[in-house]
């Protein structure tokens, strides 16, 4: 775990990206809980991404980020650099 993953843990309680190893341990198992754990985060780091673009294109398009908090702590839990 690196320094940005393990200050990330500390701060939140858990790590910022669960979905490969959990891939990992589900190996070739689609009916496994573990696959179907990594499919949910997938679709909600999706969703959290979709959100994202969607406050940000209304941002920009209004001149008000009313959501500066939340955009950074939802970039931070996507892995994305604000």
């Amino acid at each position: 775990m690196g320094n940005q993953d393990l200050a990330f843990f500390h701060e939140y309680g858990y790590r910022t990206d669960r979905e490969q190893r959990l891939r990992d341990i589900a190996g070739d198992r689609e009916d496994s809980l573990s696959m179907e754990a990594a499919n949910q985060i997938k679709h909600l780091k999706s969703c959290l991404s979709e959100l994202v673009s969607i406050v940000e294109i209304h941002s920009e398009a209004t001149r008000n980020n009313f959501a500066t908090p939340e955009l950074l702590e939802a970039n931070k839990a996507l892995g994305v650099d604000s």
